[in-house]
C-alpha cells in the first residue's frame, strides 16, 4: 500500500517533468529529428532516459545548442534528482512499515504475557508481588535518577 503510492508519486513527478521538457524541446524552434512535435519529443526523451537513443538523434542535436541543453538538463534532473527522490521515498515507506512491524511484535508479545499470566496461580502471583517489596520506599541517590 505505502510503497505503491510512493512509486505512483514518482511516476507522476516523472510525467510532469517529461511533459515540461518535451514541450520546451518541441518549442525550441529547431527542426531537429526526434523533436519536431511534443509527442515525438516525449518519445525521444523517454529513449534518452532509458538509454536507448538512436545515434541519428544524438548526431542531430549538434545542430541546436539550446536543444542539447534542454536534453542534458532533462537527463540530469530525471536521472539524478528524481531517482534520488524515489530512493528517499521508498526508504521512508520502509521505515514506517518497519515501525508498524515492531508495534505489532510488541502487541503479540504482550498477548503472550497476558496468556502466561492467566496460567499462573493466584498464590504464586501474590508471593511474587510481595517479593518485589513495593510497599517499601526506595531511596534515590543523585547518580541514580
Amino acid at each position: 500500500g505505502r510503497v505503491v503510492s510512493e512509486v505512483c508519486l514518482f511516476l507522476l513527478g516523472f510525467a510532469v517533468l517529461l511533459l515540461a521538457f518535451a514541450t520546451a524541446a518541441a518549442s525550441a524552434k529547431a527542426q531537429v529529428y526526434g523533436f519536431e512535435t511534443v509527442p515525438r519529443s516525449l518519445a525521444t526523451l523517454v529513449e534518452v532516459f532509458m538509454g536507448t537513443t538512436h545515434y541519428e538523434i544524438v548526431e542531430s542535436m549538434d545542430a541546436s545548442p539550446v536543444l542539447r541543453l534542454v536534453v542534458i538538463a532533462f537527463f540530469i534532473s530525471s536521472s539524478v534528482y528524481l531517482l534520488n527522490l524515489l530512493i528517499a521515498q521508498l526508504a521512508s515507506a520502509y521505515s514506517a512499515t518497519f515501525a508498524d512491524m515492531i508495534g505489532y511484535a510488541r502487541l503479540k508479545r504482550g498477548a503472550k504475557v497476558v496468556e502466561a499470566m492467566e496460567l499462573t496461580k493466584r498464590a504464586r502471583w501474590d508471593s511474587f508481588v510481595l517479593s518485589l517489596h513495593f510497599d517499601m520506599p526506595m531511596r534515590f541517590c543523585e547518580g541514580v535518577v
